[in-house]
């Protein structure tokens, strides 16, 4: 996404600053720095640090736009800098990247307590070569993450697909303001993460405002997660629900047997009066449920079963994490083995570029990347 100073200042109510500038990327580190001209940095206070501490590092490296509370002192002068004074800097960031018309595409949002980073992977390589399909990085989820995915997001892409995860009570409500998606699947409810909830009944609620938008349309989710739906009966009755289960004969999609082939599933399932089947690389009960649901969303979105069938074939696994090893003459290795595509690879060098002492070089070995309907650009 890119705008301009002026529109990102009257999004928050400010006045036009002196200097036009047109704003190409968000930074919220100021390791990550790649294009100074084109950058806003958010100077975030957290417990531990303060953002504003690096507006004048980056300020001579290039960077002429910021966001920030006050003013660093010594920066007062700078008349070729745009600063941008909001009372929070985290609610500017959510405000800025808010979808409006920025992302005019089918807009899936993931939520549940495991196995978002998983199926949404899996859904960006089940449906990106029948469409453009643009998604998040990594595991980039959060009040931070979420903001930085949105205006990530390629507007051309017919497809975009966004991670929304939660520590507590009250963060929902925030990130589906950012996001308005068109469909919503809640993967699960259960213990990961439980600290910020009284009980797995409010963690559901909370999952659940994620589907309560007026942009929202449709939600999918394992029936047999009773908690999801007894929590959408409170939070967002009026959306149209499709389900999955292995029990419930009612679902949209009734997965009727999984059982092992040469190392595979293969998944035999009834949807719409009709029997069908498809096999995967599919070896946990998580990989079963993120299978389920990648399968009634592309049911839902209309893809034929037999076209179904030949992708989930092609389904490669995934890494969550890169892998940090100590080498030999005080090296580090890192190895990122996530999807090797290009939307992965600059997620990558920042996670490098973070853990790089400042006397150590740094050297990229990079195996083919894997086919992505992005520019490389």
């Amino acid at each position: 996404m890119n705008k301009d100073i002026e529109e990102i200042a009257a999004c928050l109510g400010l006045t036009a600053p002196a200097n036009h500038a047109e704003i190409t990327s968000l930074l919220t580190d100021s390791r990550e720095l790649d294009d100074a001209t084109g950058t806003l940095f958010f100077a975030i206070a957290t417990r531990g640090n303060d953002g504003h501490r690096y507006v004048g590092d980056l300020y001579r490296r290039g960077v002429r736009n910021f966001v920030v509370t006050h003013i660093p002192e010594g920066m007062e002068d700078h008349a070729d800098a745009n600063f941008l004074i909001v009372d929070d800097v985290v609610q500017a960031l959510q405000r800025i990247a808010t979808r409006g018309d920025s992302f005019p595409g089918h807009l899936l949002a993931i939520t549940g307590s495991r196995g978002k980073t998983t199926l949404k992977e899996w859904l960006y390589q089940l449906m990106e070569p029948l469409g453009g399909v643009s998604r998040s990085p990594r595991s980039y989820n959060s009040q931070i993450g979420v903001p930085l995915s949105m205006w990530g997001l390629d507007r051309e892409a017919p497809l975009g697909i966004i991670e929304a995860g939660i520590s507590r009570v009250g963060e929902m409500e925030r990130l589906a303001r950012i996001i308005a998606p068109d469909t919503v699947i809640i993967t699960n409810i259960s213990d990961p993460h439980s600290d910020g909830f009284a009980d797995d009944v409010e963690k559901a609620r909370e999952k659940c405002i994620l589907a309560s938008r007026p942009e929202t349309k449709v939600v999918i989710y394992g029936k047999d997660y009773s908690l999801i739906s007894q929590a959408l009966d409170e939070i967002a009755p009026d959306k149209r629900r499709i389900t999955w289960s292995y029990a419930d004969r009612d679902a949209d999609v009734f997965i009727t047997r999984v059982e092992e082939k040469d190392g595979d599933a293969v998944l035999k399932y009834a949807y719409n009066g009709a029997e069908h089947e498809l096999r995967a690389p599919l070896h946990s009960e998580a990989d079963y449920e993120n299978a389920a649901n990648a399968l009634t969303f592309m049911l839902y979105r209309g893809v034929a079963p037999d076209v179904i069938a030949g992708r989930f074939r092609d389904l490669r696994k995934i890494g969550t994490r890169l892998n940090v090893s100590e080498g030999v003459n005080n090296c580090m290795l890192i190895r990122d083995s996530y999807t090797s595509d290009y939307s992965s690879l600059r997620p990558a060098l920042h996670f490098a570029r973070r853990r790089q002492p400042a006397d150590h070089g740094l050297t990229l070995i990079m195996s083919d990347l894997k086919h992505e309907a992005a520019d490389p650009a």
